[in-house]
């Protein structure tokens, strides 16, 4: 018993062992190391018997187990990863430093609010005139500059004048130095100072004349007077034609006698080589209307009758007075101009050549085609070679085209093309063309190219002199395709530059070898470029003009190959990366019907989270878009970084904005464009960051009428901001008015009655109105703000402000631009 007991005690020793070893293994051992029969356990070589309890796993610790194995991977993942996203912050900011990234980016302080007008935030620009020398080299001067210089593309410099002050010691005729142009020849330079502004284009002048080869620097007087309005230098050698006093000369070398080409009196109200206001304004659009012949030989001008067109004077401090009747200027000076209205007598123009070598001038014969002589205008004339001139006549409400062609050797002239507008659209006036020579490469004929209309654009045309036939190359589709065109010296190809929808513009390139169409872009950046082809076509200048900061290059045409940096604005590009300015954003929304360009103009930090007040900056006239892609600092940048607004600028596209664009200047849908930019700008408005019950619109000229309308229209606008609007078409300029709306007569009277500005309730129940109108604006009178005015008064509106400014004309320069940045920033301060 006792032996029994002891091994009894034994047993009691040594099960509780041998049950925690099985513990133990059991964590470590597999079901395979356990009797599957689950009976007690022997060893052969122990005659100890062991009784030992099997546990088998339970299904929740067999979940259990799953469970850590689960979590114990992705432990090891999520360390891994961490590691990996430590080494690539670190490699980042190793190479790529702390401030290029949000997580680490300080934010830019303000740009100072005093400097935001000073000047220090406009970018450098050169203006480049290229000039073909003798020996086939092409040169380029900043015409611009006071300092005459001739520059190779390679930028090594033929020729460098001494600074302007070393000839000239008057200060004033230093701070009045307008421009320089060179003769063709290189030989003189002509030093052009500003006397007085005329109109948009032109000034009175005075001329100083810079002989290269001797060094020799005279003024520029003449037996004709001393007050010139425009000069242009011969293709061929160093002559130069000039106007003074509305009447056309030739100065041939010095020494020699001066050509008095016309002899008209100011009392005839003729002008000679020089527009008038309208052919100024809205036709030629430059200073002059004269033409050199490529050798010379001939020069043509354009000689237009205002001597039965109505008059205007601006107002001043003595008074007010408005169209004065049919009478002639000599009485008023230049105080007074004509200016025809809708169904007012228009200027009566003709081509006069001139031949220089027989000293005899001829006038284009008044043939009419259609139109009567004095209800049409001429809107283009180009040389295509020295002994043919081609021009075109326009229809008064520029529904018809003909154009035709002067030949000097046949003596004859004759149409060689027909247009006619489609639906509602019109034709716009055309300022050149490019002629083609005969080539029997390509098998091409003699002709041109030159923009022609069809039903949705404008294409690229060409036709031929011997056939009388036209050859579409190009339609615009997606694209507008802007003048000037240039054909390479060998005839081989045509460029041209497109404007996007989307805005950005390109050099284009259309091969007659391959009859294909080629993009010549210096930069994959979208953005704005204006280009400057050479006279040969090797070179072309380009500007970039934004969204970033601007810079201007020269590069060879063909491979986009830089030779020269002419400016890169290296100072205001450390201001930008400096300071915080607006971000812009441009879009193109999706809406039905329309299409349309959007910029945003947000305040700096911008917050989406926010609602923010909102003013819509629109112009609307077809042709001219404000969404750009261009680098501004003006205004609408100044409102969002200091008054924490919204800019919103909108540009409507296609049929709306081109041959249809003014719908509701219309005779057959009066107010269908109006109702689609109300459908724009409502949805605009209803973005989450935008405060509807907190809008504001403003516009300048047509947008200031644009902004009217709609607020005479809708209700979306809390207050309005017009500068110069234009409230009766019937009392604006005949040329723009009438393409538009269509002759001024019985018939068509109630199109003008409706698309003049109404004070309705709409109108009446604006919290603010705002118009600023210049006393001198020669564009829209300031009978148009007045006659609003007059409409608030009788409509006892209260809620608004008229602000005149006097001596300033369409476009504020100054202390009146200054001034009315002021009036701005108070009006929606407050």
């Amino acid at each position: 018993m006792q032996a029994e007991d002891s091994s009894g005690a034994q047993l009691q020793q040594k099960s509780p062992q041998a049950k925690q070893h099985w513990r133990r293994r059991s964590a470590l051992v597999s079901l395979r190391d356990l009797s599957p029969t689950g009976e007690a356990y022997t060893n052969e070589n122990d005659d100890t018997f062991h009784e030992v309890e099997i546990q088998y796993p339970t299904e929740s610790s067999w979940r259990e187990r799953g469970r850590f194995r689960f979590w114990r991977k992705r432990l090891l993942f999520a360390v891994i990863v961490c590691f990996l996203m430590l080494f690539i912050i670190f490699a980042i900011i190793k190479t790529k430093g702390f401030g290029k990234y949000p997580l680490f980016k300080k934010r830019k302080p303000l740009f100072p609010e005093s400097g935001f007008f000073n000047d220090s935030l406009l970018p450098f620009h050169i203006s480049v005139s290229w000039l073909l020398l003798p020996n086939g080299e092409s040169v380029f001067y900043d015409k611009h500059s006071p300092t005459a210089k001739l520059v190779f593309p390679n930028g090594t410099v033929l020729f460098e004048a001494p600074t302007l002050t070393s000839f000239v010691q008057n200060e004033d005729s230093v701070d009045e130095f307008f421009e320089i142009s060179f003769s063709s020849d290189a030989r003189y330079v002509l030093y052009k100072f500003e006397k007085r502004r005329r109109w948009r284009y032109s000034s009175y002048m005075y001329f100083f004349l810079l002989d290269v080869e001797r060094q020799e620097f005279t003024p520029f007087h003449t037996e004709f007077g001393d007050v010139f309005l425009n000069a242009l230098w011969s293709p061929v050698g160093h002559r130069l034609a000039f106007v003074a006093d509305r009447n056309v000369y030739i100065w041939h070398d010095v020494g020699k006698a001066i050509e008095n080409v016309t002899k008209d009196t100011p009392e005839s109200n003729i002008f000679n080589g020089v527009p008038d206001w309208m052919y100024e304004e809205d036709i030629v659009q430059r200073d002059h209307t004269l033409w050199w012949s490529p050798d010379a030989s001939k020069l043509a001008f354009l000689q237009i009758n205002d001597s039965l067109v109505p008059s205007y004077a601006p107002p001043s401090f003595s008074g007010l007075s408005s169209i004065v009747g049919e009478n002639d200027l000599s009485k008023y000076a230049d105080a007074l101009y004509a200016y025809p209205v809708p169904g007012s007598t228009i200027p009566d123009a003709v081509v006069v050549v001139h031949h220089v070598s027989e000293h005899t001038s001829s006038a284009q014969k008044a043939v009419s085609y259609g139109f009567l002589r004095k209800e049409r205008y001429i809107t283009e004339v180009a040389w295509t070679d020295s002994d043919h001139l081609v021009y075109s006549e326009l229809n008064r409400d520029s529904s018809q085209r003909v154009t035709m062609l002067l030949d000097f050797v046949a003596v004859e002239e004759k149409v060689v093309q027909k247009e006619v507008k489609f639906r509602h659209g019109w034709l716009e006036p055309q300022t050149g063309l490019a002629y083609l020579p005969p080539d029997s490469r390509l098998g091409r004929s003699e002709g041109y190219v030159r923009l022609v209309a069809y039903e949705f654009g404008y294409s690229l045309v060409f036709y031929d002199f011997s056939t009388q036939k036209s050859t579409v190359l190009v339609e615009a589709q997606g694209f507008s395709i802007l003048e000037p065109l240039v054909a390479s010296s060998d005839g081989l190809n045509l460029f041209f530059t497109i404007l996007e929808e989307g805005g950005t513009t390109k050099l284009m390139r259309y091969s007659f070898i391959d009859s294909a169409l080629h993009s010549l872009l210096p930069s994959k950046r979208a953005g704005a470029y204006t280009f400057h082809l050479s006279p040969c076509t090797n070179y072309v200048h380009v500007a970039y003009d934004g969204p970033g900061v601007p810079w201007q290059r020269i590069y060879e045409t063909l491979t986009m190959h830089q030779t020269l940096s002419l400016e890169e604005n290296e100072q205001l590009l450390e201001i930008t990366s400096k300071y915080a300015f607006p971000e812009k954003r441009v879009y193109r929304p999706n809406f039905k019907y329309e299409s349309v360009n959007v910029e945003e103009i947000l305040p700096p930090n911008f917050n989406k989270r926010k609602k923010y007040r909102t003013l819509f900056h629109i112009y609307g006239a077809p042709g001219v878009p404000i969404v750009t892609h261009g680098f501004e600092m003006d205004i609408n940048e100044y409102l969002a970084a200091y008054l924490n607004i919204i800019v919103v600028k909108v540009d409507f596209l296609g049929e709306l904005a081109t041959s249809g664009g003014i719908k509701h200047l219309s005779r057959t849908s009066p107010f269908e464009l109006i109702q689609s930019w109300i459908d724009v700008l409502d949805k605009i408005s209803s973005k989450s960051y935008i405060d509807r019950s907190n809008i504001s619109i403003w516009g300048w000229s047509f947008g200031g009428y644009l902004s009217l309308k709609l607020a005479e229209t809708g209700n979306l606008f809390k207050s309005v901001f017009v500068v110069s609007p234009v409230t009766d078409w019937s009392r604006y300029s005949s040329f723009y008015t009438e393409k538009y709306l269509g002759l001024y007569n019985d018939d068509n009277r109630k199109s003008y009655e409706q698309a003049a500005i109404h004070v309705d309730s709409s109108i009446r129940s604006l919290k603010n109105l705002y118009v600023v109108q210049g006393l001198s604006d020669d564009n829209v009178h300031v009978e148009q703000t007045a006659l609003l005015a007059n409409s608030l008064m009788e409509h006892e509106q209260y809620s608004h402000n008229v602000m005149y400014l006097n001596q300033e004309a369409h476009e504020f320069t100054g202390e009146g631009m200054k001034h009315l940045r002021g009036i701005m920033v108070n009006f929606l301060s407050s």
